[in-house]
């Protein structure tokens, strides 16, 4: 008998702490959906895509911007987490009447605020490889990318692959993980005619400096 009466205390005691933690454990899940929603509000902050810094006269232009989540209007801020950049994409305009073997856009990456003094970072996209790339005595070989004709609008992104870098370097320039405003600008461009562009217009000599001299007078730049 009285091991019957102690089995059953036994018994009793292991119910009750079986349902104390599966009381705690209860609780814990109901508490855990406001602590995420909690981290997920405190990284929504306003960001911004612009073109400020970019050549006063470009052959091509860029008409707009998008992530992996939304579109951006260029010039206005909208409200997005510490990610917002996966997945970036520059929509670039061939306005240049002529086919397009090569575009380059420069992403200017701002520091925050207190980080003024460390500088900006930059990150490059392109579409095919920049004829500025090659040596003045090398010969530009055929491009391996379509020719981009004119009026045509052509989508760089930015892969989850290269995002991973961007947030690599960033991390090792000492960036902070929330990066607000950046500025798009056309940097480079290849023409088909054997002509380059990089602030202004090129043509190819191999007795020059960097293998190419102006076809034109230096243009001004965007303040």
């Amino acid at each position: 008998m009285r091991d019957t009466i102690l089995k059953a205390l036994i018994s009793r005691r292991v119910f009750l702490l079986a349902l104390s933690i599966a009381a705690a454990v209860c609780t814990s899940l109901l508490l855990l959906p406001p602590l995420t929603n909690s981290r997920q509000q405190s990284t929504h902050r306003e960001r911004m895509v612009d073109t400020e810094g970019s050549y006063t006269e470009c052959p091509i232009e860029i008409i707009g911007a998008e992530t992996a989540k939304r579109k951006i209007l260029l010039g206005k801020s909208f409200s997005d987490d510490d990610d917002w950049l996966k997945g970036l994409t520059v929509s670039v305009k061939n306005s240049s009447g002529k086919p397009l073997t090569h575009i380059g856009v420069k992403i200017t990456l701002d520091r925050a605020q207190g980080q003024e003094d460390q500088g900006a970072a930059t990150w490059d996209l392109w579409y095919g490889v920049s004829p500025f790339y090659y040596k003045p005595d090398e010969e530009i070989p055929p491009p391996k990318v379509p020719l981009v004709p004119h009026g045509r609008v052509e989508l760089l992104s930015l892969s989850d692959s290269e995002y991973g870098s961007l947030r690599s370097f960033l991390t090792i320039q000492n960036f902070p993980n929330s990066i607000e405003r950046i500025h798009l600008m056309v940097c480079t461009i290849g023409f088909a005619d054997g002509t380059a562009w990089n602030g202004e217009m090129y043509e190819r000599d191999p007795k020059a400096k960097r293998g190419w001299k102006s076809r034109e007078k230096p243009k001004g730049r965007a303040a």
